[in-house]
């Protein structure tokens, strides 16, 4: 994790425009869905190798396997189109470990406000595309976003602001390993 971070931090530094910041984007977002799971009782292991695979979580005992997805603005095609065509293609990539493994297998979605994804798109984009009848393999799908943010004083009476997420859980009705996160995912 932390090789990850420098990497994408001597990136920034080098080549300094926004747009490179883009994969520290994508990795916070990964470390949000792992900390709010692991506080609620997980044991999240982060990019573990499983047969040369590398997923963004991992749960031997729980046997959840955790991938994220940050729907970034821009891109070639329609939004929900590459959202879902992202999830195919996460379901896909693990379909053996799933099968071999016997784990649970879970798409988290951060919509980012920018890119105009919400909840309600995530459900319909998963309903349109067919993912969960299409893809038995495919347990759910957490949908998390900002939601605002607070002031927090410190120790040392500094005040700064944090931002606030909310988290979603939709479970596949035709999961062949079914598992509900809504209750990990609720509160602060």
């Amino acid at each position: 994790m932390l090789k990850k971070l420098r990497e994408h931090m001597r990136a920034l530094e080098k080549y300094g425009s926004e747009n490179v910041d883009e994969g520290a984007r994508h990795m916070f977002r990964e470390l949000l869905v792992g900390d709010k799971l692991n506080r609620a009782g997980y044991r999240l292991e982060f990019s573990p190798n499983i047969e040369g695979k590398t997923p963004d979580w991992y749960d031997e005992g729980s046997h959840l396997i955790i991938e994220v997805f940050t729907c970034e603005r821009g891109g070639v095609s329609e939004l929900e189109k590459r959202v879902a065509q992202s999830i195919e293609e996460k379901v896909t990539k693990y379909q053996k470990i799933i099968g071999t493994h016997s784990v649970s297998f879970v798409v988290a979605v951060h919509g980012d406000f920018v890119a105009c994804l919400d909840f309600e798109d995530c459900e319909y984009l998963i309903a349109d595309h067919h993912l969960f009848d299409r893809f038995p393999a495919l347990s759910g799908v957490i949908y998390f976003s900002e939601n605002g943010c607070k002031s927090v004083t410190g120790a040392d009476g500094s005040t700064r602001r944090k931002q606030l997420y909310s988290y979603r859980f939709i479970a596949n009705p035709s999961a062949e390993r079914a598992i509900d996160l809504s209750e990990s995912l609720q509160g602060p």
